[in-house]
């Protein structure tokens, strides 16, 4: 109402994520069990409930991971 704009920008480009995934697939970045990470949950694109579930889950280790 106020003719305000918000601009942002997201961390990282769509570069960096593609290297990401690549680093990966190629098994040079462990995940889970290999780099003792500890999955408590596992959600399908539901942010909300991913959120929370990190947010009282605090501890070194812990992730939250996202699936197709």
């Amino acid at each position: 109402m106020k003719n305000l704009a918000i601009h942002g920008q997201y961390m990282y480009e769509r570069e960096d994520a593609q290297s990401i995934i690549k680093l990966t697939e190629a098994g040079v970045l462990k995940l889970r069990k290999s780099a003792r990470h500890n999955v408590i949950g596992q959600f399908s694109f539901e942010w909300e409930k991913a959120v929370e579930t990190a947010k009282q889950n605090l501890e070194l280790g812990n992730i939250v991971l996202f699936t197709p």
